[in-house]
């Protein structure tokens, strides 16, 4: 109780300082998405659960901040009518199912509703948080730097053995122990996350975001640093052991280079040549000096056959758990 209490006047108090510069708050919350995992493994594990709101009390600050401040310019986002009520249908009804008695506890409701909602408000911050492309960029190359640490990160893990201190979960799993790569007993890394579904997340949203930033022109110095971020992506990819991850990035991949060679073909060419130095940096670590990440991860796809079931989930899951449940829940 007295953690919780101390959590709420620390959280209070973030939100006030959040609350000073809506643009710094947005731009913090993103780095604290990333390494929050810290905190919860390493620094503070004893407070791994109040630590996993930090980022909310941020960003709350940041929407005080900007609604409440008639002086900002407020971009209105344009949206049909069959938007708009599906949007409003869809907060009645989680309202309503905050005090469902299926959750056991309101306060499940509540935290239910907050990882629904709390990002909903960055569809107005966004687009007034950068005053140019040129800005938005130059925040984009910046904050991909913070891949490198925590990529060199999860290279350390995966050479470390299972008990190792670096790879530990913010919470004990359910089967005990870290998760390996088949029955290799290879870690699957983590990176600075909590879990494995963390380092997964950065990995293939960092990839999306540097495909157009290594066509675009840049100085040599900011390039060099994408194709080693590329490169680091490429490498530790084998080392998650995440056959869906693989299949996000082929299929970013691939959409980027349809869409481009419409829009514009000489864009594709340019991204083909930029991409050929950090494929072979990937392709030579792969091959002399962590060899076993791709053995381990190749063993893996072989042994199991459940990859096109896997993929099919994910379109046929939310219908799946419909008829699990009954209109008010489980």
């Amino acid at each position: 109780m007295t953690l919780i209490l101390l959590g709420l006047i620390g959280g209070g108090l973030i939100t006030y300082i959040a609350s000073l510069n809506w643009r710094r708050a947005v731009m913090a919350a993103l780095v604290i998405v990333v390494l929050e995992g810290v905190l919860r493994k390493w620094v503070l594990p004893q407070a791994s659960e109040v630590i996993f709101f930090l980022k909310d009390f941020v960003l709350l600050g940041a929407y005080l901040s900007f609604f409440c401040n008639s002086s900002i310019p407020k971009k209105r986002i344009p949206y049909r009518d069959t938007i708009k009520l599906l949007l409003s249908l869809f907060t009645v009804w989680a309202l309503v199912q905050v005090f469902n008695p299926a959750l056991g506890s309101p306060i499940i409701g509540i935290v239910g509703l907050k990882n629904y909602f709390i990002y909903v408000p960055l569809i107005w911050l966004i687009p007034a948080l950068f005053d140019s492309e040129e800005d938005l960029y130059k925040f984009l190359r910046t904050y991909l730097l913070i891949l490198i640490p925590v990529a060199l990160l999860a290279i350390a893990q995966f050479l470390s053995p299972p008990d190792s201190p670096l790879n530990v979960y913010a919470r004990e799993t359910s089967f005990g122990g870290v998760a390996t790569i088949g029955d290799s007993g290879l870690v699957r890394v983590t990176g600075t996350f909590s879990y494995t579904n963390g380092y997964n997340a950065l990995i293939s949203t960092c990839f999306a975001l540097l495909l157009p930033l290594v066509t675009r022109e840049q100085p040599k110095v900011w390039l060099g640093l994408a194709f080693l971020e590329l490169s680091l992506i490429g490498t530790t990819l084998f080392m998650t052991g995440s056959r869906g991850t693989a299949i996000k990035l082929i299929f970013i991949l691939v959409s980027y280079v349809v869409v481009q060679g419409i829009v514009h073909f000489r864009t594709v060419l340019r991204f083909s040549i930029n991409l050929v130095i950090p494929t072979l940096i990937a392709v030579f670590l792969l091959t002399y000096q962590y060899n076993a990440a791709f053995e381990a991860y190749a063993s893996r796809v072989e042994s199991n056959s459940d990859l096109p079931n896997r993929i099919q989930d994910i379109f046929l899951q939310p219908f799946t758990f419909s008829t699990e449940q009954q209109f008010g829940g489980y």
